[in-house]
C-alpha cells in the first residue's frame, strides 16, 4: 500500500496557514491633523486605547518628538530621546512603554528643539530601527505631527488608512484640503477618512465635511469618507488635566460614546490581505514613501 503524500498547503502568496498565523497583517492608520490645535493627539489616544480595550493589539507610535503629543496626553513622561537612540546612546528598547488596557507605546521625551528638525532620512531610519523591537501587533495608529511637514507627509504616505482630524475653522479646513491634494500628486493617496472634531451636532459635522469637499473642488481624483463627528464635551478638558484619555475616565460621556463608535467601525475597515509580521510591513511603505534616494542609502 501507497502511502498518500502531505500536500504542502500553501496560499497564492507562498503562506502555509500555520505561516499566516503568526505573521499576521498589520493594519496601519496615520492620523493627522494639518492645523495644530485640533485634537489630532488626543484622538489618537483615545481611538488607541479603544482598539486596545476591545482586545485587538495596538501598538501607539507617538511621532510627535519634539512636542510630545498622544503619549503627553495620557500623562506618559518617556526618559529617552529620539535623538540619543539615533546616536547610538541609548537602548532602543527604552522607547517601547505601557500604555493603559495593554496598549504598547512608542514615544520619545519631549522638549528637545532639534527633534523637531529631523528630516526626512531620520524619521525613516526611526521607524526602520524600532521594526528591531520586534512588537507584535494587529493595529499600529501613529500621531504624526502637526503641519504640513515632510516628515508629516511621509508618515501618511506610508500608512494603509490616513485619517485626518479637522474643526469648523476655516484655516483647518484650507490647510486639510492642501494636504490631501498633496498626498494626492505627491504619493498618488486617493483615499481619505475624515474625522470632524469639536461638533455641535450630527447636523454641523455633516455641514463642515460639505465645507471641506467644496474646498477640495472636483479637479482632484480621491475618495472621502466621513468616520466621525466628534463632539465638543467638556469631559475632555477634565481627562486631559488627570492625563487620562476620555474613554476611560468619562466612559459614558458623549466624547467617548462617539469614539467608541469610531473604534468600532475602524475594527471593520479591509486589512491588508498579506501577512506580515511585527511593523516590517509599515517600514517598508515609509522607505517607500520617503523617496528614491532613502531606498539608496538603505540599500
Amino acid at each position: 500500500m501507497s502511502a498518500t503524500p502531505c500536500r504542502d498547503r500553501r496560499d497564492a502568496q507562498g503562506f502555509t496557514p500555520a505561516i499566516r498565523a503568526r505573521h499576521r497583517p498589520v493594519q496601519t492608520i496615520a492620523v493627522g491633523g494639518v492645523k495644530g490645535g485640533v485634537g489630532r493627539s488626543t484622538i489618537a489616544a483615545n481611538l488607541a486605547v479603544t482598539l486596545a480595550r476591545r482586545g485587538i493589539d495596538t501598538l501607539l507610535l507617538d511621532a510627535c518628538y519634539a512636542e510630545g503629543g498622544a503619549a503627553r496626553s495620557m500623562g506618559m513622561s518617556p526618559s529617552t530621546s529620539v535623538d540619543s537612540v539615533l546616536k547610538g546612546d541609548a537602548e532602543l528598547a527604552s522607547l517601547l512603554n505601557d500604555g493603559p488596557e495593554g496598549l504598547k507605546v512608542i514615544a520619545s521625551s519631549f522638549g528637545d528643539i532639534e527633534l523637531s528638525r529631523l528630516s526626512q532620512f531620520d524619521h525613516a531610519t526611526l521607524i526602520a530601527l524600532l521594526s528591531q523591537l520586534q512588537v507584535d501587533a494587529d493595529t499600529l495608529i501613529v500621531d504624526t505631527p502637526a503641519g504640513l511637514t515632510d516628515a508629516s507627509l511621509t508618515y501618511a504616505s506610508a500608512a494603509r488608512e490616513v485619517l485626518l482630524v479637522i474643526t469648523g475653522e476655516q484655516t483647518s479646513i484650507e490647510a486639510t484640503a492642501m494636504a490631501m491634494r498633496e498626498l494626492n500628486s505627491r504619493y498618488r493617496r486617493r483615499r481619505f477618512r475624515i474625522l470632524v472634531n469639536r461638533v455641535e451636532s450630527a447636523s454641523h459635522g455633516r455641514e463642515v465635511f460639505g465645507e471641506l469637499v467644496r474646498e477640495l473642488g472636483d479637479d482632484i481624483d480621491v475618495l472621502l469618507d466621513h468616520v466621525a463627528s466628534i463632539p465638543e464635551d467638556e469631559r475632555f478638558s477634565e481627562a486631559g488635566e488627570t492625563h487620562q484619555t476620555v474613554v476611560l475616565g468619562h466612559p459614558r460621556s458623549a466624547a467617548a460614546l462617539a469614539i467608541t463608535k469610531l473604534a468600532e467601525r475602524v475594527a471593520r475597515w479591509a486589512r491588508p490581505s498579506s501577512p506580515s509580521g511585527h511593523i516590517e510591513f509599515y517600514v517598508e511603505r515609509l522607505v517607500q514613501a520617503a523617496g528614491p534616494h532613502l531606498v539608496r542609502a538603505t540599500a
